[in-house]
């Protein structure tokens, strides 16, 4: 059992650097992200508002280490795989139609590229081409978690995959390089520390003996486990602290 507990930089101090905020903050200069209508805004201080896109397709975006640039998820015209379509009773809501690509943008001169494009092993291949186990691993469909390495080189996130699991990709923020890392249905990305650079994911495990548990795992950039952290995971945007020192149930 890894136990760890990781300190976020953020606006708590003058020792602190400003991490952005999806709100702001009025007593410190931290930098600011915002989504109004599907566009996404910048800010130094939480006031003045420059405006990065306008296709009002836009979320979740992230700044990089160095303030520099923004990755996001933007929404594409294109159906989006889902490991259970087949099983589908109810239709999924409209915003579950359509993939989602990831994005780059400079925040100087707002120029803008797609990072990683959305991928339908049904559609972009000749169906039935792809072997299962090979689609799993390629499919880009519904995008969260995106993550910057501590060195803003590259950018993780997780996508659609198995009925039971995400998966984890990593891509170089010049667009090489896009690849499958590790099954995760949760990903966070360690800022600092013995371990920083590497990933904390929560994946779906089965016992031995029956049944099934979610547990918080350590794995380097690469994919390689280091061991669990625990069953529980606190974000409050300034720290992360793992709860651990339980028997795993197998």
């Amino acid at each position: 059992m890894i136990a760890v507990s990781i300190f976020y930089a953020g606006c708590a101090g003058p020792e602190a650097k400003p991490i952005p905020s999806l709100t702001g903050d009025k007593n410190h200069n931290c930098p600011v992200l915002k989504v109004k209508n599907g566009n996404i805004y910048f800010s130094t201080d939480g006031k003045n508002r420059k405006q990065l896109t306008n296709t009002g397709k836009d979320r979740s975006p992230v700044l990089s280490p160095d303030e520099k640039i923004v990755v996001f998820i933007r929404k594409s015209n294109n159906k989006a795989w889902m490991a259970d379509e087949h099983e589908l009773s109810n239709p999924p809501p409209p915003e579950e139609l359509f993939a989602d690509q990831l994005w780059i943008i400079d925040i100087n001169d707002k120029k803008e590229e797609m990072l990683v494009k959305d991928w339908n092993p049904y559609t972009d291949e000749p169906k039935g081409s792809v072997p299962d186990g090979d689609a799993q691993t390629k499919v880009i469909s519904h995008i969260d978690d995106v993550n910057f390495s501590p060195d803003g080189k590259k950018v993780y996130f997780t996508t659609d995959a198995w009925v039971t699991s995400n998966a984890v990709h990593s891509v170089n923020i010049d667009g090489s390089n896009e690849h499958f890392v590790v099954a995760g249905n949760s990903l966070k990305v360690i800022p600092t520390g013995e371990y920083a650079g590497y990933l904390i994911v929560k994946q779906h495990r089965y016992c031995v003996y029956g049944g099934s548990y979610d547990w918080f795992w350590v794995f380097t950039p690469e994919g390689e486990e280091v061991g669990p952290v625990g069953t529980k995971l606190e974000n409050n945007c300034l720290n992360i602290e793992f709860e651990g020192n339980i028997v795993p149930p197998w």
